[in-house]
């Protein structure tokens, strides 16, 4: 704010930035003027279980052997944590990718996050290093905590507006989650807008429709 200039500022949350933008809100709204979020988490337990589930069913309607293996090796998630922890997790998460459970392209980490991170001008050289570092070592440590959110229970009364963005095919952070929360939210405005061509990321895959959409919630609000 004191770089801005600025009383308020907006919050916008991607997947596990939803969790730091919600908590953010419901703590500290005196100088939040409107939350969006996009792959927005609900409840760190059910999540894990639901995705899990996703690749399991998805996996043996395939006859995928090698991924059935894979997630019987690793097991359900038990309070939101994999048997093998930051390992176990990623094997879900490749598997539950090749189904189109976190793109409708069905992309893999490469396609969809290291290579558009890479062409990124908006971060440094040193920024793109210390994701690279700091990625196995944040979940690492801090899935035990963050997996175990529950803001149906946690955080339903806001200060604020707040919008939800969320893929109808989403399945890492699952989107038969989002509407029972959704329809608990008290807040001065608020929406759910359903991208239906969108799994996980429906700023990269209906771009166009996503920033038509974001300019009309948050510039009303200027």
């Amino acid at each position: 704010m004191r770089r801005s200039g600025k009383e308020r500022l907006f919050v916008w949350g991607g997947s596990w930035g939803t969790e730091l933008g919600t908590y953010l809100c419901f703590r500290y709204p005196e100088h939040i003027a409107g939350y969006v979020g996009s792959g927005q988490l609900v409840n760190g337990v059910l999540n894990e279980e639901l995705s899990y589930d996703f690749a399991m069913d998805e996996a043996k309607k395939a006859g995928d052997t090698k991924a059935v293996s894979t997630l019987e090796r690793i097991g359900r998630p038990v309070d939101g944590c994999y048997r093998e922890g930051f390992k176990g997790m990623m094997a879900q998460r490749r598997i539950m990718k090749k189904y189109g459970g976190h793109s409708m392209n069905k992309g893999t980490y490469w396609t969809d996050t290291a290579l558009p991170l890479l062409r990124s001008r908006e971060f440094s050289f040193t920024d793109k290093l210390g994701l690279a570092l700091g990625y196995k070592r944040c979940l690492t440590y801090m899935w035990p905590t963050t997996s175990k959110c529950d803001f149906p229970r946690e955080c339903t009364r806001f200060a604020m507006p707040y919008y939800i963005f969320q893929g109808a095919h989403d399945n890492n952070t699952p989107s038969a989650l989002v509407q029972a929360y959704y329809d608990a939210i008290e807040a001065p405005d608020k929406d759910l807008i359903w991208f239906e061509h969108s799994a996980h990321g429906p700023l990269r895959e209906e771009p166009e429709t996503y920033k038509r959409l974001l300019r009309e919630k948050l510039l009303q609000w200027i």
